[in-house]
């Protein structure tokens, strides 16, 4: 499965987040499968045989696939380096889509803040390995300065293989299903809404893991994306634009 991004912007984001800091970098013009992971970590990553660390903002012309794999291995302290070779990996892939849009395309009103605000509806090809659960993720990769969490919805039963749109909001639905708060302070899905004139771009991200997730209390991104950590045996994802109007 090969996803192409836009806007390369991305690739340096989750490296921010990595924190690295360094300005070297051997990626420019190669489709990178990069381990992205808390804002506290500070790892680095094996590239073609070569490490890689990068403050993000250097690369500009970059053609990505990257892999939100969430993978164990670093520390707050930076004391461990992980290494990453794509040719190594052995996550499966999820073909992820949705119903509603094609891939790169522009998402319709009726899912963004600027219409009814609903959640799409989302489909995915059988899990590979053996999986627990699924977990399902959207961000917007606009910004430089940090990613924004739209939607988190996790512990999906690995049986279902799709999400009918408009989903509640709140913290629970169906039986099983839970949502994490995103970065508006609120349970499920908040649509696109960038300001008039601007193109943002947005990823869904799919993971199945090899255990549920069990969040008490409170689960903003930052605890969802650390409860998953070392977890995640396949992914998938796909990503769709918005204007503002």
């Amino acid at each position: 499965m090969k996803v192409m991004y836009k806007h390369p912007a991305i690739l340096g984001l989750a490296l921010k987040l990595i924190g690295m800091s360094s300005t070297e970098t051997q990626l420019s013009g190669y489709k990178a499968l990069l381990l992205f992971a808390p804002d506290y970590l500070n790892c680095s990553f094996l590239f073609n045989g070569s490490i890689v660390k990068t403050s993000g903002l250097m690369l500009k012309s970059i053609s990505l696939l990257i892999l939100f794999s969430l993978m164990s291995g670093c520390d707050s302290g930076g004391s461990n380096t992980m290494f990453f070779d794509a040719k190594l990996s052995k996550l499966g892939e999820i073909e992820f889509s949705s119903p509603a849009f094609k891939t790169g395309d522009l998402i319709p009103i009726k899912f963004t803040c600027y219409g009814d605000d609903l959640s799409p509806p989302l489909r995915w090809s059988d899990v590979p390995g053996n999986p627990r659960s699924i977990a399902i993720i959207m961000d917007d990769t606009y910004l430089s300065s940090k990613i924004v969490r739209h939607w988190s919805i996790y512990n999906i039963p690995i049986a279902t293989l799709s999400l009918k749109p408009a989903l509640l909001s709140r913290q629970q639905i169906e039986n099983t299903f839970m949502q994490a708060e995103n970065d508006f302070e609120h349970y499920g899905y908040t649509g696109p809404c960038p300001p008039t004139g601007e193109e943002h771009e947005y990823v869904f991200f799919i993971y199945a893991l090899s255990q549920p997730l069990d969040l008490s209390g409170t689960s903003g991104p930052t605890q969802l994306t650390n409860a998953m950590q070392g977890y995640v045996i396949a992914y998938g994802s796909f990503s769709g634009r918005y204007v503002g109007n």
